[in-house]
């Protein structure tokens, strides 16, 4: 079945106009080669024929000579007998023959006549039924003349063409000389005398439409053509030209008017020459070449036929693949258009979202300087400030957080954490927003059993609050949110736990629930109305999350009857051995009033804004900063300053003429005692833990991440000066 398959498929490869003349050619091929094997076919069948037929007339010669001879004697030995009988009477009687004994005798015994020679009187006397002249005999009783009285003598003679004597010589006993008995017949009426192709032939199918002639080498005693019969070798010019082959037996071609294959061949006397046209011998190399051709032609057709089925096939599958394609690429076309849109809309929601905490932030910055001299109401400006920054610093983490996960490269980062602590500080955080909306919200936990964990406290921090977050959002108002954390199951090493958001607010359509989860998406009533706001990116978040931590997340939704958010996590179970994270060194020094009193730290920072903030919040903790604008002139720095002068090394990743990177391996390689121990921090604008590792990997000691606060900035800076 396969080898059929394979042949389909190389037959169906070849181009049809190629194909057609691949078989016109292999048909000439095929009728060349199927000309020569004719032709050799054809002469060797009429060559095995024409033998076939000189064997058998060879056969029948040899039995009519033997048929003929056995005749011929039973007819001489009649004629002896009946011979001796006339001797034997005469002599009985005492008496010389008389003429009236001796026509009784002939008539008694059926003779032609009798014959009586007289060596006394030198008589010759002849008594025939016939008139017959004696002088027809004189050669014959000339040779015989001499025969004994014992002796007798027998022989056919052949009179013409037409007659034969039978005749019989023996001595005379009534008076000295001879006596011959006789009778003439026709050579048609003796039994096995005419050989002719019809008696040789009798019983044998020959169907050539040659010619076959039996001679005695000189007449021609037999033929297929009874014109021929009967006459003479030399007034054939077949014949002739046919006694010029050498050897017996074999065939060999003649021309004689025309083209002819003959054998000749002999027996007992007897010649024989069968011819056959040489056109009607290749006359079967037509009919052989015609059935091959024929058989060919069916063939070449059936494959054509093949050929042009399976085109036919192959041209109904490109039909089909072109369609499919298209169907695809009119089908990523509108998703392509679709996903453009929902970008659009993103970016229209984003720049919305972006402008709002900006336009807070400007006009706070404005209502602060009007009230100068009134401090308890610019404070108030500025924590609202730091609520918009704070808010705008979330949304950009979204965004570059579903750009990370999208390719795969974001990189959860595992802790130990009390997951019941983390899930009610978390509804410390949402009652507030609740309340201003005017929701209910109720946060409980369940059957909480292993509440000591190891995971990516950060990643259910986002899944829970994201979750809420849009239930709050998306709610009606006086609606309620109910936020269930409980504990499923456990096999000793892994809790498994199921957090439940179930909220009554506008619900989802079953459309959109095809594609909630991608980044970007919002329902169309959502992003028509003013009164729900967001970006699109809380569910492709938290989606990637779960998957992340091998979790799962089932929806049930309807439009107007709310939503409820099933997630269900597995995650380490903390036996101890895991200690949280903790800063105890740092507890004392940030409660005094300058915690970085007598450390000498280096920035390097490109920026001029961000150096003032870092050289502000150092100097504010008591430290004493040096600046450098670029990697290199941070190397220099150091270069330059004492073993020990210079106490941690605060050093920007992206900066001009030498970055970050490059400007701590340089410092590390310096030959001095303090180039591997003096403290480096990664203060950039990348915030992520791929980024935290890749700075640890060239050599930097701790990852602080841009926006920087200043408690974060001390409380980094102690954490590794403790471990120097």
């Amino acid at each position: 079945m396969k080898k059929e398959k394979k042949l389909y498929k190389r037959i169906g490869d070849i181009p049809g106009t190629s194909l057609f003349f691949i078989l016109v050619a292999v048909g000439l091929i095929v009728y060349g080669i199927m000309y020569i094997a004719g032709t050799k076919k054809s002469r060797d069948t009429a060559e095995l024929r024409m033998k076939d037929v000189a064997s058998y007339v060879k056969g029948q010669c040899v039995l009519y000579d033997y048929s003929s001879s056995e005749e011929e004697v039973k007819s001489l030995i009649r004629i002896a007998e009946k011979t001796q009988i006339l001797c034997r009477d005469l002599l009985l009687a005492h008496s010389i023959a008389d003429e009236k004994t001796l026509f009784e005798f002939i008539d008694e015994q059926r003779l032609t006549g009798v014959i009586l020679t007289d060596d006394t009187t030198g008589k010759k006397k002849i008594y025939s039924t016939e008139s017959e002249d004696i002088s027809n005999w004189e050669g014959i009783l000339e040779r015989v003349k001499n025969i004994s009285e014992n002796e007798s003598y027998v022989e056919r003679f052949v009179y013409n063409s037409e007659y034969c004597y039978d005749y019989a010589v023996v001595s005379r006993t009534d008076c000295p000389g001879t006596m011959i008995c006789y009778m003439k017949q026709k050579r048609s009426s003796v039994n096995g005398t005419e050989l002719s192709v019809k008696t040789l032939l009798t019983g044998y199918n020959f169907y050539t439409k040659g010619l076959v002639a039996v001679t005695d080498g000189k007449t021609i005693i037999g033929s297929s053509d009874e014109v021929l019969s009967g006459g003479s070798v030399l007034d054939c010019p077949l014949i002739m030209e046919a006694r010029k082959i050498q050897n017996y037996g074999s065939v060999e071609e003649i021309r004689e008017d025309t083209d002819y294959l003959a054998i000749r061949e002999k027996v007992r006397g007897y010649f024989i020459y069968v011819f056959y046209p040489k056109s009607s011998a290749l006359g079967m190399r037509s009919e052989f070449v015609l059935y091959t051709m024929i058989i060919y032609t069916v063939l070449a057709i059936t494959v054509f036929a093949v050929h042009q089925l399976i085109e036919s096939k192959r041209r109904a599958e490109r039909i089909k693949s072109i369609e499919k394609a298209s169907a695809e690429r009119e089908l990523l076309a509108k998703e392509a258009i679709k996903a453009n849109n929902a970008k659009t809309d993103f970016l229209r929601k984003i720049s919305h979202d972006i402008r709002t905490p900006v336009n807070g932030i400007c006009g706070m910055l404005d209502i602060a300087d009007y009230y100068d001299n009134d401090s308890e109401k610019r404070r108030e400006c500025y924590e609202k400030i730091r609520r918009a920054s704070d808010y705008l610093l979330d949304l950009v983490d979204d965004v570059i957080d579903v750009s990370k996960m999208e390719q795969g490269l974001y990189m959860l980062k595992e802790e130990a954490f009390d997951i019941e602590k983390i899930f009610y500080s978390i509804a410390d955080i949402m009652n507030p927003k609740a309340e201003e909306n005017g929701i209910t919200l109720e946060c409980t936990c369940e059957n909480i059993i292993h509440k000591d964990l190891f995971g990516s406290a950060l990643a259910i921090k986002r899944i829970i609050i994201n979750l809420i977050t849009n239930a709050l959002k998306y709610n009606n108002k006086n609606g309620t949110v109910t936020a269930t954390l409980k504990e499923l199951s456990s096999d000793g090493k892994h809790a498994r736990f199921a957090f439940i958001c179930a909220d009554t607010g506008i619900g989802m359509s079953k459309e959109f629930q095809k594609h909630m989860f991608e980044p970007f998406a919002q329902e169309a009533k959502i992003l028509s109305s003013a009164t729900y706001s967001g970006t699109g990116l809380g569910l492709a978040i938290v989606q990637k999350l779960i998957e992340q931590m091998g979790g799962t997340i089932n929806v049930e939704s309807e439009t107007g009857h709310g939503t409820v958010i099933t997630v269900n996590i597995s995650i380490l179970i903390n036996d101890g051995n895991i200690p949280a994270a903790t800063n105890k060194s740092s507890h004392s020094a940030l409660n005094s009033n300058a915690p970085l009193k007598g450390i000498k730290a280096l920035i390097a920072e490109d920026n001029e804004l961000n150096t003032e903030i870092a050289v502000f919040f150092l100097e504010n903790a008591g430290a004493t900063a040096v600046c450098a604008n670029s990697g290199k002139e941070a190397a220099d720095l150091f270069a330059a300053s004492a073993p020990g002068e210079i106490n941690v090394i605060l050093m920007d990743i992206m900066m001009p003429e030498m970055d970050g990177i490059q400007a701590t391996g340089i410092i590390r390689a310096m030959k001095r005692p303090d180039a591997a121990t003096v403290p480096i921090i990664a203060m950039t604008a990348n915030a992520y833990p791929e980024d935290s590792m890749r700075a640890r990997n060239y050599g930097m000691n701790e990852h602080l991440p841009k926006p920087i606060s200043q408690q974060k900035l001390i409380e980094t800076v102690l954490k590794v000066l403790s471990k120097n």
